[in-house]
């Protein structure tokens, strides 16, 4: 992927903190591997065969997969701990009183409340892709999401 992102063997393993040529045999490997080349190598650098733009494609998904997966694995920490994942938009956990911390804490002695402030045009999205339990936003909400 990095190699295709570049268009440089050179420049990927840079970015990847691997030698040119530890990147360029890993790459011949994946080729013998799977018996097509995967690269159109060129004097100013590579393109992606059509083999390549498959494997690409469907490393991506792997890749994505493969993040999903330890974003859920963090989850299931958090959850067993007793981490409540809450943001705010800046200001708004300022206009609650002491005393709901305290409670929230009396209440739920195994908890503990992970909270960070952002802007709030993030508030929404942070929920909405269940990056956070709970988020206080100022306005208006979609209701078909909330």
């Amino acid at each position: 992927m990095a190699v295709i992102r570049s268009g440089s063997i050179t420049s990927a393993a840079a970015d990847i903190y691997i030698s040119p040529q530890g990147l360029s045999s890993l790459l011949r490997k994946m080729e013998s591997e799977l018996g097509v080349p995967l690269l159109e190598r060129r004097t100013n650098g590579v393109i992606p065969t059509e083999y390549g733009r498959l494997f690409a494609q469907k490393s991506r998904e792997i890749v994505k997969l493969y993040r999903d997966m330890q974003n859920e694995i963090s989850d299931m920490q958090r959850s067993q701990n007793g981490m409540i994942r809450m943001v705010s938009a800046y200001g708004v956990l300022r206009k609650m009183t002491p005393k709901f911390v305290f409670d929230f804490n009396q209440k739920n002695p195994g908890m503990h409340l992970d909270y960070m402030e952002f802007p709030d045009q993030y508030i929404d999205e942070m929920v909405a892709n269940e990056k956070v339990d709970i988020g206080f936003a100022i306005g208006p909400a979609d209701n078909d999401i909330f």
